[in-house]
């Protein structure tokens, strides 16, 4: 999921970089220099944004699916007369 949005947000800044110049009417190589400089500096961004997002998502999950099992656990040993396969 990093790479993913390290990749969309490069291309996004690369992008907004290069209509920018164009709607200055800037010159084809510092605007193409600075979409570069966007890329490379919102790429590892988007990394950092994508793997926090991650984490985050699987922890979610993660506490989720130990909340239910532990609901699940109590309530088949509240139940009396019912036996562990």
């Amino acid at each position: 999921m990093g790479r993913s949005y390290g990749g969309i947000l490069g291309l996004l800044a690369f992008l907004t970089v290069l209509a920018r110049g164009c709607v200055r009417g800037g010159g084809a190589e510092p605007t193409l220099f600075a979409a570069w400089l966007g890329l490379l500096a919102f790429t590892p961004l988007g990394c950092i944004v994508g793997w926090v997002a991650e984490r985050t998502v699987e922890e979610s999950i993660r506490s989720k699916l130990a909340a239910e099992l532990a609901a699940r656990e109590a309530k088949d040993s509240a139940t009396p007369g019912k036996t562990k396969p």
